[in-house]
C-alpha cells in the first residue's frame, strides 16, 4: 500500500528539479529491493486484551476489517487466501471485501469461511455522489443509476450501505441527506494515507516496520467526526472504520505490501449472536458497533457502552426516552482516558477502565477512548430522545 503513493510523490518531485530525479532513483531502488512495506518485517501481532462482556448480554464481540480489495479490483492483486491468512494473523474474525463495482467474488463463490475466518463479499460502487460500500446484496447494481434508487435497492435486498471516505479530497461524498443510507466511515485509513505526502513520511516508510509506519500516520478523523455528529442530530447513522486495504505489488510472486499491517490499524467490532452473515448484517443495521484504531495500541475485545434505567439496559446503537436517573456506563478492557460526549461536545473525562455518568438531558451520546493521547476506541451512539421523539433513518 505504501509504494504507490511513494512513487506518486517522487514523480511530482522529479518534475521540479534534477537532484530530485537522482533521489527518486535511489529511493526507488531501495523500495524495490525491500523496504518497510515488506510485511515480514513485523514480528507477529499480540492477542487481544479481553474484557468482560456485559452481564446477561446475548451477543459476542467479533473483530472485523471493512473495505478490503482483492484481485477482482483493478487496483489490487490480492487473493482471498492471502486475505484470510492476514486476518488469522491479526486475530480478525471476519473481513468485508468490497471490490470496485463488481460482485465477482460472490458470483465465483469466494464468500464463506476460510478456517475460522469469515470473508463476506460486498462491493464499492463509484457513483456520481461519491463512493458507496454495499453488503448483503446478491445482484450487481448500476453505479450510474440515481443514487436514491440504488440505496432503495440495497435496503429492499436486506443489505447495508455506507458512505466511503466521505471527506477525502477528490472523492468527497456529495449528498449527506440521502436516505436510506445505513451509515458512514467515521475513520478511513485512506484519508490519512492519501493526504499530501511530506518527506518525513517517505523516510518513515523506509525505516519503520509496516505496523509502526501505519501507526505513525493515524490521526483523529476530526472532519469525519464533526460531520457524523452533525448528521446524528437529525437521523440515525451507523459509524464504521475502514482499512481500504489493497495488495498492489508482488516480487517474484510474493506480496510486498501484504494485508496484515493495515488490518492491524483499524478494526470494526460488531456485537452479534454468532459469526454469520445474517447476524453481522443485523448488528450493522442496529449500530452494535465500535471501532478501534492504532497498530501501536493493544487489540481489545468486549468494550461496552450501555445506558441503564431502573428497568432496562440499552446497548450502543439503541435508543430510549429520557427520564431522570439514566446511567451511561462504559467498560474498557484496557485502561485509557474515557471521554463521554453529547452532540460531539465533551461531558466527562476519566482515566481508567470504567466510568459512568447520569444523563443530564436528551441528546446523542457517544464515547471516545484515548491511549497515550491518541484516539483508540470510537463507540457508536446511544440516542436519548425527548418524549415523543423517535430515531429515524430520514434526513
Amino acid at each position: 500500500m505504501l509504494c504507490l503513493p511513494l512513487f506518486d510523490y517522487l514523480k511530482k518531485e522529479t518534475a521540479k528539479n534534477l537532484p530530485a530525479f537522482f533521489l527518486a532513483l535511489v529511493l526507488s531502488g531501495i523500495c524495490l529491493s525491500g523496504c518497510a512495506t515488506v510485511e515480514t518485517l513485523d514480528l507477529g501481532y499480540p492477542d487481544p486484551v479481553l474484557g468482560d462482556a456485559p452481564e446477561g448480554f446475548p451477543y459476542r464481540d467479533y473483530q472485523g476489517v471493512f473495505h478490503v480489495h482483492s484481485r477482482y479490483s483493478l487496483t489490487s492483486e490480492g487473493r482471498f487466501d492471502e486475505i484470510a491468512r492476514a486476518a488469522l494473523e491479526t486475530h480478525t474474525d471476519f473481513v468485508v471485501v468490497t471490490d470496485h463495482n463488481t460482485l465477482r467474488g460472490l458470483k465465483e463463490k469466494m464468500e464463506g469461511f476460510y478456517g475460522p475466518v469469515l470473508i463476506l463479499v460486498g462491493t464499492e460502487l463509484t457513483t456520481p455522489e461519491g463512493h458507496l460500500l454495499a453488503l448483503g446484496i446478491e445482484e450487481e447494481l448500476d453505479s450510474g443509476d440515481e443514487l436514491s434508487g440504488v440505496l432503495d435497492q440495497i435496503e429492499k435486498a436486506g443489505g447495508v450501505s455506507f458512505a466511503a471516505h466521505g471527506e477525502l479530497p477528490g472523492k468527497l461524498w456529495e449528498n449527506w441527506s440521502l436516505a436510506p443510507l445505513t451509515g458512514m466511515e467515521i475513520y478511513s485509513l485512506a484519508e490519512d494515507f492519501c493526504r499530501p505526502w511530506e518527506i518525513t513520511l517517505v523516510v518513515k516508510g523506509f525505516f519503520l516496520s509496516p505496523r509502526a509506519f501505519f501507526n505513525s500516520i493515524v490521526r483523529k478523523p476530526e472532519d469525519l467526526l464533526k460531520r457524523w455528529d452533525s448528521l446524528l442530530e437529525r437521523r440515525t447513522l451507523v459509524g464504521i472504520g475502514s482499512a481500504d486495504a489493497h495488495q498492489k505489488w508482488r516480487f517474484f510472486g510474493k506480496p510486498v505490501d501484504g494485508y496484515a499491517p493495515t488490518f492491524s490499524v483499524v478494526q470494526t467490532h460488531v456485537w452479534a449472536r454468532d459469526l454469520s452473515k445474517p447476524e453481522i448484517l443485523e448488528a450493522l443495521k442496529e449500530g452494535r458497533i465500535y471501532v478501534t484504531l492504532g497498530a501501536g495500541a493493544p487489540p481489545v475485545k468486549n468494550f461496552s457502552f450501555v445506558a441503564e434505567t431502573s428497568q432496562n439496559k440499552i446497548f450502543m446503537g439503541g435508543s430510549l426516552t429520557y427520564e431522570k436517573g439514566i446511567l451511561l456506563k462504559v467498560v474498557s478492557p484496557e485502561e485509557g482516558e474515557i471521554r463521554i460526549l453529547r452532540g460531539g461536545r465533551l461531558l466527562s473525562r476519566e482515566i481508567g477502565r470504567y466510568t459512568e455518568l447520569e444523563v443530564p438531558a436528551p441528546g446523542i451520546y457517544r464515547v471516545e477512548v484515548y491511549r497515550k493521547k491518541k484516539l483508540w476506541i470510537l463507540s457508536n451512539p446511544i440516542y436519548v430522545r425527548a418524549r415523543g421523539v423517535f430515531p429515524t433513518h430520514s434526513p
